[in-house]
């Protein structure tokens, strides 16, 4: 489950940084700099400081997941539940990373997690397919739940 964990963790802290330069470009419009050496420099460096600071958030992940693959649902609902928590992981760490800090956050610094929300939510189905696995090498005599193929190869 810790691979899992981990995989999901380490391409969500891949993707985040180019969620965060797309909601920036998104949000300003100044595609010019977007080219520019100094806007690479942050993001090499914002990834360095993501991945630092997300390192809480892989230990919750990890305990969250243990808790939704041990839970007596069924295996899509496991998957949504692991949608749904890990999503609001992102928010959450974020308010603790500023309560630890010292500081007050507003209603608007909350924007700044959609980013990682986003790719979160972009990694999760993405791993779609190896949750199954999970789930199904977990509970392989389970033969009431199984896990749906979002692609049927007929």
């Amino acid at each position: 489950m810790f691979l899992h964990t981990f995989y999901t963790w380490l391409l969500a802290n891949a993707l985040h940084p180019a969620m965060f330069m797309l909601s920036y470009l998104v949000l300003n419009g100044d595609y010019a700099s977007f080219f520019d050496a100094d806007t690479w420099a942050f993001y090499w460096l914002f990834q360095i400081f993501s991945l630092v600071l997300s390192l809480p958030a892989l230990l919750a992940g990890w305990l969250l997941l243990g808790v939704i693959v041990l839970s007596n649902h069924t295996a899509v609902a496991r998957f949504l539940l692991w949608l749904l928590c890990v999503s609001a992981l992102v928010p959450v760490s974020f308010l603790l990373l500023f309560l630890l800090a010292g500081e007050h956050p507003d209603r608007e610094v909350f924007f700044l997690s959609i980013p990682g929300v986003s790719a979160v939510l972009i990694t999760i189905c993405i791993r779609y397919k190896q949750f199954g696995r999970l789930i199904s090498s977990l509970y392989p005599a389970d033969q009431n739940d199984q896990w749906p193929d979002p692609v049927k190869s007929e």
